[in-house]
């Protein structure tokens, strides 16, 4: 009798202790949420930071759909209203891209858009002037609008796994490669349903990069490998130190910097990443 009251003790207590922990982590995420918000306040006003728009809408639609309406819907509908009141023509190529994007985001929230005067105004870009910008055209083309990529984008998608190194790297126009090149290319290339010998190296190559972010502190890009190599289903070993790791590097104001530095300060893009990892199941 005394054994199987210790037991039930231990399991009550065991359930405490996982609930008082999942308390604790919730409390985590709401503060980098609050964070997340406040700054996309910022960003939109005049004159508007497309690409920090962008960033930080994408992990509030995450947010959305995990259950945070209410601490989301009105940072989301500021984002839906300025997106309406958008004149694409006045935007450069970059803020388009980030432009097509939101949309594709906020599409996964029931918030619509007629994305065609965005479409338009993107067939003047010059693609071979930044194939950053054309990854990530091809992301919203394929991920979110599911359109054919070869005719909206002729000869677009060969022309990026062109740019890839054997190592899997991507380079840029000007010959050098960049990580965020290689991060977004991949995403596109595997939802464009394009060469999978690509995508594989490419897979590699980030899975390679983790150690040696976490020793140099690429807070930023340690994460956005974690975010996608998850979305590519990549098994990644010492995933829970990873985790851990970035945890333990967080801000008290519930941020991240970029990298690490001496008394750095959180930044945009770090802690748009950072929320989304913290919304990842598993």
């Amino acid at each position: 009798m005394a054994c199987r009251r210790l037991f039930v003790y231990g399991v009550l207590l065991g359930l405490l202790v996982s609930a008082q922990a999942a308390i604790a982590q919730r409390s985590v995420v709401y503060q980098t949420l609050q964070w997340v918000t406040s700054d996309l306040d910022a960003a939109l006003q005049t004159p508007v930071d497309m690409n920090r728009v962008a960033s930080l809408t994408f992990p509030l639609t995450s947010a959305w759909k995990e259950g945070f309406r209410q601490e989301t819907r009105d940072s989301l509908d500021q984002v839906a209203a300025f997106v309406r009141s958008a004149e694409p023509r006045q935007f450069n190529c970059g803020e388009l891209t980030d432009l097509h994007l939101v949309i594709g985001f906020l599409s996964e929230t029931g918030r619509t858009f007629d994305i065609g005067p965005t479409k338009q105004a993107l067939t003047a870009c010059d693609w071979g002037n930044s194939r950053f910008n054309l990854a990530n055209a091809l992301l919203f083309s394929c991920r979110y609008a599911g359109e054919d990529v070869e005719q909206r984008f002729p000869g677009a998608l060969r022309t990026l796994e062109a740019s890839q190194r054997d190592d899997g790297a991507f380079i840029t126009e000007e010959g050098r490669p960049w990580f965020y090149l290689t991060s977004h290319a991949l995403m596109a290339v595997h939802y464009c349903g394009g060469n999978r010998q690509v995508v594989e190296r490419g897979k590699r190559y980030l899975l390679e990069q983790l150690p040696r972010f976490r020793q140099i502190g690429f807070y930023d890009g340690l994460i956005e490998t974690l975010i996608f190599l998850r979305w590519l289903d990549v098994e990644i070993p010492d995933y829970g130190q990873y985790v851990a790791y970035v945890r333990n590097s967080m801000n008290s104001d519930g941020g991240i910097c970029f990298s690490r530095r001496p008394y750095c300060r959180s930044h945009w893009h770090a802690v748009s990443l950072l929320l989304e990892l913290q919304l990842m199941k598993g």
